[in-house]
């Protein structure tokens, strides 16, 4: 089971991104060089996807609504089967929580309102973390550009070796270049390892890339190191069990 924390304020397009994916699937589309192949959450995709489609009464397609904050200590988890060209098959799950959580735990890591953010980063196998352009470019640049540096950097205190991408949402809008270069800094920081994509609705192939940056990272867990004993004294009766020395 591969785990993907999916990390953002309020309306960055956390969950437009997950949905963008999915509906890439229906299509017939692969994600990692994978292929559909199940979910346990088809209900919960389903009343998602209803946003983005056409109803008899003429309805026009929208975004998903945003989600709410609710009093639930964990994310709600979106589940995809994919099965690989050797037919092997990964369970991903998918957090989908509101970008809230976020960034109060990027301003307090123990705030109470923010267990469901760590729980979120202590499980997760890889991270995707959100810039909204749009705001970045408009008028609230300077608060979202404040909020993105501070997430960076609570992320860094935790991702160790994880896959970790940072996503240029909404990138049809795109944000000067001294604040992009601000947050690149940022993230070369805090989470030297990081990459870096934009994602756009008006070209749905990068919401797939987005998402594809980190799986196919995570598809395959590294594998376990070869366990050594650390030597304490050079002394020869050190090695044994149960040998204490003496003062």
């Amino acid at each position: 089971m591969i785990l993907i924390g999916v990390l953002g304020a309020q309306d960055t397009g956390k969950t437009t991104l997950l949905l963008g994916n999915y509906l890439e699937l229906l299509r017939g589309g692969r994600l990692a060089d994978a292929s559909f192949a199940a979910s346990r959450t088809l209900h919960a995709w389903e009343s998602l996807a209803a946003w983005v489609r056409f109803d008899d009464a003429a309805r026009r397609p929208s975004f998903p609504p945003h989600t709410p904050r609710g009093t639930s200590r964990v994310p709600g988890l979106l589940h995809v089967g994919l099965r690989g060209r050797q037919d092997e098959l990964r369970d991903v799950l998918l957090t989908d929580a509101p970008g809230e959580w976020f960034t109060r735990w990027a301003i307090q890591e123990d705030a109470p309102d923010a267990e469901g953010a760590r729980w979120i980063v202590e499980r997760a196998d890889a991270f995707l973390v959100l810039a909204d352009c749009e705001r970045l470019a408009g008028s609230q640049r300077g608060p979202a550009r404040n909020n993105i540096r501070q997430l960076l950097e609570r992320l860094g205190n935790h991702a160790r070796d994880r896959p970790t991408t940072l996503v240029w949402s909404k990138a049809d809008h795109p944000p000067n270049a001294g604040i992009r270069a601000q947050l690149r800094r940022a993230l070369n920081e805090c989470i030297p390892h990081a990459s870096e994509v934009e994602s756009t609705t008006t070209d749905r192939r990068t919401l797939a890339g987005a998402l594809e940056s980190v799986l196919s990272l995570a598809w395959s867990p590294p594998r376990a190191r070869a366990v050594t004993e650390p030597v304490l004294e050079h002394h020869p009766f050190a090695a044994f069990r149960g040998h204490h020395a003496h003062s």
